[in-house]
């Protein structure tokens, strides 16, 4: 929901912005201005048009910056799973249907962690290639469900949100109320783990009511 208004604001700041600067443009540029005339078009653009440009614009740019945040936190996520489930080894096929990516984008990313792990390849029964993390990721790999835990770090938050949020990690993470402040206080300055050695299950929950409320949070598989 606040993915939405942060977007929907960006948008009509910037319209607003765009309509005021083209009137204030049109103005300068018309017939039979005087020049201080031009000079009084060209202020009030400045003064009236560029603001909510340059606000809209921001908004926007930060509003993308945390879905990438996110999005690339919920696909190293979802690598570690498959990885995990696949005791080491996954297709391209494999990875693009756990990460709802197109065949392409799953198999760039797949390059990428294979390039960063030093992973084999190997071809199975049907020819398809595979990736092989065994010997790259040997611990990952071996550990059974209920031994893979997560950490969840809070990166930022809004101000006007800090009550919510403060509760909410007291209600879903084992920190004290003087923990949850001084986390909080920290996370302004630095990304602070506000949860460690967690399943998937109470990490997601905690990033997801986290998002609800503004602020950007990434999972760490351990």
């Amino acid at each position: 929901m606040m993915r939405q208004l942060r977007f929907v604001l960006a948008g009509t700041l910037i319209s607003l912005g765009a309509v005021l600067s083209l009137l204030c443009l049109v103005a300068a540029i018309a017939p039979g201005q005087t020049e201080d005339q031009r000079t009084s078009a060209v202020g009030v653009m400045l003064i009236v048009g560029a603001p909510p440009l340059v606000i809209g614009g921001a908004l926007w740019m930060t509003g993308r910056q945390r879905d990438q945040a996110r999005a690339e936190d919920r696909l190293q996520s979802t690598f570690f799973q498959v990885l995990q489930q696949g005791q080491g080894r996954m297709s391209i096929l494999d990875f693009a249907m756990a990460s709802k990516l197109d065949g392409d984008a799953a198999k760039a990313y797949l390059d990428d962690r294979a390039r960063e792990f030093n992973a084999d390849f190997d071809v199975n029964d049907d020819g398809a290639v595979l990736y092989c993390f065994n010997t790259a990721l040997p611990a990952v790999a071996a550990l059974q469900p209920d031994e893979v835990v997560y950490d969840v770090v809070l990166q930022d938050y809004p101000a006007r949100q800090r009550q919510a949020i403060a509760a909410a990690i007291t209600q879903l993470s084992d920190l004290s109320d003087f923990q949850v402040k001084e986390s909080m206080r920290q996370a302004k300055k630095r990304p602070t783990a506000i949860a460690n050695g967690v399943s998937q299950t109470v990490a997601e929950s905690l990033r997801e009511r986290l998002e609800g409320l503004g602020a950007t949070v990434l999972v760490i598989l351990r």
